[in-house]
């Protein structure tokens, strides 16, 4: 199956009427086939897009803003560059990119090995070694077979505090908003590690060292490269065991890590932007399945068709655990719990009749701030260890009736339609804001901010 993409609009803080909408249809000039992934951005800020898998985007700009040029690059393309003022002029709605021709003798012969290596020795040369805040747009869709069956938008603050530090208390994440469609799934599932802070974490390949970890398990000569180019410039296209990676040729900078061979449909891509000559981290999307056929992954399940997994699980537990203090016993009471709930789930994988259950994930960042541009206060409200779903936040209406996203995408369309059939018609809109009002309702401190909105 196809993935899907958040193109995500800058959120805006002034009146809709005052905003500028560029939207359309990025494009191979030649054959016309839509360019997935390309960044589109305005020169000089990190007012920045990405496209879809069909390369859709819409971008809402500020009058302060049209005059200065939007960028579109990808991979192998010659860049785009017009001001939004003269997009909007000329009403293109298509952005015809044109194939970059590379110039080998521009070449340096080196091993695909050394140029990692290089790369990897410069991280604090060309990554934010300071701390940093990223705000951006987040989305995760269940999947089971070929339709979505639960959803999941935020709009989070992700704090790092520079990439000399690799451990992996040196990110933390921020919820600001965040809703949930209804919930259809027949096999609930529930990921322990918190899926956004282990995507920014864990498939951050620089910042973890994990490249280089690699490089010292591979032999030589094992990783194959190619040439192109990117955003105007000439880079390396690297494959070494598992991972396509992606390096500047002049300036050893990593701009994207792959997990397969850049295949939009697969695996893992997680990318980065540059800000003042610095790169933070701008863009990832996960694709995973639990269950593949008969490959079965270990994950905890918290229902399966009308049955309380977590229920049943504490229940034999409890009857496990022996004596102790209150609080020893209820620390075992759940460590055992967790172990229980995925052995049960790998039992009821295995004999359940859907083939494919699984999730994408995706994250646009939509700005960046340097703690030595502008002072800010760290906050978080994220469990490491808890599902993105279960974190509570206010769920604010006003903010979601005014939050822009492309209504052109296809995968857009096809999340909206499979949920709005799996709720006999109940409009997505609808759903979230039902959701989010029984979320408000179910918390008493919710409550008293309901109260003061009114």
């Amino acid at each position: 199956m196809k993935t899907f993409f958040i193109v995500m609009a800058i959120l805006a803080t002034s009146p809709a009427f005052a905003q500028m909408l560029i939207e359309g249809s990025i494009k191979d000039k030649d054959t016309k086939e839509g360019i997935p992934f390309a960044h589109v951005y305005l020169e000089g800020t990190t007012t920045a897009v990405v496209s879809d898998v069909d390369g859709v985007f819409v971008m809402t700009v500020s009058p302060e803003e049209a005059a200065i040029k939007l960028i579109i690059s990808s991979v192998g393309y010659k860049n785009f560059a017009q001001t939004p003022a003269e997009i909007q002029a000329n009403q293109t709605k298509e952005f015809l990119l044109e194939p970059a021709v590379f110039d080998l003798d521009m070449a340096v012969v080196k091993s695909p090995e050394k140029i990692l290596k290089d790369a990897m020795s410069k991280i604090e040369e060309n990554y934010w070694t300071e701390p940093f805040r990223v705000e951006g747009f987040y989305r995760k869709g269940a999947l089971e077979n070929d339709h979505f069956f639960f959803l999941t938008e935020a709009i989070i603050q992700y704090y790092n505090k520079g990439y000399h530090k690799k451990d992996q208390s040196s990110i933390d994440i921020n919820i600001l908003q965040l809703r949930n469609s209804e919930d259809f799934r027949q096999v609930k599932l529930i990921q322990h590690n918190n899926p956004i802070y282990n995507a920014l974490y864990n498939f951050d390949k620089v910042k973890t060292r994990n490249i280089s970890e690699i490089l010292e398990k591979t032999k030589m000569g094992s990783a194959t490269m190619e040439v192109s180019v990117y955003n105007g410039e000439s880079i390396y296209i690297i494959h070494l065991k598992g991972l396509t990676i992606y390096v500047g040729f002049d300036n050893n900078k990593i701009y994207r890590v792959d997990t397969t061979a850049g295949k939009k449909d697969t695996g893992s891509s997680f990318q980065y932007r540059a800000y003042k000559g610095k790169l933070y981290p701008f863009y990832f999307r996960i694709k995973r399945f639990v269950k593949k056929g008969n490959k079965i992954g270990k994950h905890m399940m918290t229902y399966y068709k009308g049955q309380d997994i977590r229920a049943m699980a504490d229940s034999l537990a409890q009857s496990e655990v022996g004596q102790g203090s209150p609080e020893r016993r209820l620390k075992m009471v759940e460590k055992r719990t967790k172990q229980i709930m995925t052995e049960m789930a790998k039992e009821i994988l295995k004999n359940t009749d859907l083939d494919l259950i699984g999730f994408i994930q995706e994250f646009v960042a939509t700005k960046v701030t340097i703690k030595s541009e502008k002072k800010y206060k760290k906050r978080t409200n994220l469990i490491k260890n808890q599902d993105l779903f279960e974190t509570e936040v206010f769920y604010d209406v006003d903010f979601w009736n005014n939050f822009q996203l492309p209504d052109k995408s296809k995968f857009l369309q096809k999340i909206k339609t499979d949920l709005e059939e799996a709720g006999n018609g109940k409009t997505l809109d609808q759903q979230f804001e039902e959701m989010g009002r029984k979320n408000n309702e179910n918390n008493k401190k919710f409550r008293k901010q309901m109260e003061k909105k009114k």
